[in-house]
């Protein structure tokens, strides 16, 4: 986002990088470097496809990522319930809640419909364990 919406260039989002993650330096560096986006998406996604790419879209390629992040935080909740796990998974669970209400109240805000605005959350209303909402 920061690169293809925003026109940041890579020297300005070098702090933005992992060691020990999946996307590595050079991807990383490629990435910020794509000419179009979906040459971008499509290098990105080969790496960070999380069981469900190829990626057509930022919010497609974010939306997997918010995913994959709460079902780690589930797992690092659940392994250890009366540990630092139990913290630390929790902490990660109630990020995604706060995303999620800042999402509803800025789509409120702007007047986005109701089943645009439920595309938006995490986990995704296609998921199984989300579908009776």
């Amino acid at each position: 986002r920061l690169v293809f919406n925003y026109g940041f260039k890579l020297e300005a989002i070098q702090s933005y990088f992992f060691e020990g993650t999946a996307l590595t330096r050079n991807i990383f560096e490629a990435v910020a470097t794509q000419g179009e986006l979906e040459s971008a998406l499509e290098l990105c996604g080969s790496v960070l496809a999380f069981g469900c790419g190829p990626f057509k879209t930022i919010p497609e390629l974010e939306g997997a990522a918010w995913d994959r992040y709460l079902k780690v935080a589930k797992r690092i909740w659940s392994s250890d319930p009366i540990g630092i796990n139990a913290i630390i998974g929790y902490i990660g669970i109630r990020r995604i809640e706060v995303s999620n209400v800042v999402t509803l109240s800025e789509g409120l805000r702007l007047g986005v419909e109701s089943s645009r605005l439920r595309s938006y959350l995490v986990p995704h209303p296609s998921h199984q364990e989300v579908r009776h909402v």
